[in-house]
């Protein structure tokens, strides 16, 4: 994020599709369903102006847990 704010991520997948048609999952647990609330997720690694990050149940749906992603201040890593 460019400045401090908030995002709900959820159902995250990233692919990598081999030559034979096949396909393997990259990211691991990308969907935070067997994550408690209120903690950091698992096999995530969250850092920085993000420390603040965690499970929450879906606004939309609370039955579904998402990651509540937490930028608390601009971090710049390119300069």
């Amino acid at each position: 994020m460019l400045d401090a704010g908030e995002v709900l991520i959820d159902n995250l997948s990233v692919r990598e599709l081999r030559e034979d048609g096949t396909s393997f999952e990259l990211i691991q647990n990308g969907a935070f369903d067997q994550d408690t609330a209120d903690e950091l997720p698992a096999k995530w690694r969250i850092v920085g102006t993000h420390r603040e990050s965690h499970v929450d149940l879906d606004p939309d749906n609370p039955d579904n847990q998402v990651l509540r992603l937490i930028a608390t201040s601009r971090m710049n890593y390119l300069s």
